[in-house]
């Protein structure tokens, strides 16, 4: 058996420097039983640029101990075709990082447009072995690690456009390069390429309809495997037959896409295809207004 224990303080300000410019600096304390203590700064800008354009840009270090899940668990899914099993020798993982973000909506117009990019460097950075995994009786074994040093950085574009009252649609790509310096290799497991699509219409009689699309392409596993690509199609349909509850019923994976058991380091869905159905309301007393 493993007990630890960690306490944390965090405090922040803020200024604004002028009608258009802000500041916030904060700095997060903890001290943990296992690991000692570690100071985790902050600091962070938001320029309006016009009445349409907001930039922000971040900065910080950051500090993450392992979770009880990742030290000594076992996330036994055979059931499924997978099993995760924790490493009690799991070091702390530790990293600078920053951030920025701009987002454009014109006024009058119906599209928003967003897009932000990032880098970070972890030293210790806590994964899933992918590449490391086994198989046996047709259950996948998968255990943490620590990538003594490693580096992400990646981009977002998003674009949100309001057709008409009644129907929005919206459309993201995001890039993400990844570096395990210590093996000279790309960190296992992390598409480079992912595109997420989303249709929302509000429909006469309370009903309502969301379908979202997710491909994303395959990535590297080893230097002779990769992970399959995926492309995962969800529906869902809602009606409000009146104030205090809603009926509701989806379709997850509509196409079906399933994890081949016998496949190391494949990231689709366990499940495939699953279909759902409920009901849910608040009681009259709970309502606000």
């Amino acid at each position: 058996a493993q007990t630890f224990g960690s306490l944390a303080t965090y405090a922040q300000g803020s200024a604004r420097l002028g009608p258009s410019f802000t500041v916030l600096a904060g700095a997060r304390l903890e001290h943990h039983t296992r690991y000692g203590g570690a100071g985790a700064p902050r600091l962070a800008v938001a320029w309006q640029a016009t009445d349409a354009l907001m930039v922000r840009a971040s900065a910080g270090r950051g500090f993450r101990a392992p979770s009880a899940k990742e030290l000594g668990f076992a996330f036994d899914h055979a059931a499924f075709g997978y099993r995760v099993d924790g490493n009690p020798d799991l070091a702390p993982e530790t990293s600078w990082g920053i951030n920025t973000d701009a987002a454009l909506r014109p006024r009058g117009s119906a599209v928003t447009l967003r897009a932000s990019a990032f880098a970070t460097w972890v030293d210790n950075l806590i994964e899933v072995d992918l590449a490391g995994g086994t198989v046996g009786g047709g259950v996948a074994a998968y255990t943490y690690r620590n990538v003594g040093r490693a580096r992400t950085a990646g981009a977002t574009a998003e674009a949100r456009w309001a057709i008409a009252r009644w129907l929005a649609a919206d459309i993201a790509y995001t890039y993400l390069w990844t570096r395990n310096d210590a093996a000279g290799e790309p960190l296992a497991g992390r598409p480079p390429h992912t595109v997420v699509a989303s249709l929302r219409a509000e429909l006469p009689g309370g009903v309502s309809l969301y379908l979202r699309e997710r491909l994303t392409t395959g990535a590297y596993l080893d230097g002779q495997q990769r992970t399959p690509a995926s492309l995962q199609l969800d529906a869902r349909v809602t009606v409000r037959p009146g104030g205090l509850f809603e009926l509701y019923a989806g379709l997850l994976n509509a196409l079906g896409e399933q994890q081949d058991p016998a496949r190391v380091g494949d990231l689709r869905s366990p499940l495939g295809r699953v279909a759902y159905a409920g009901i849910a309301g608040n009681l009259p007393w709970e309502e606000t207004p």
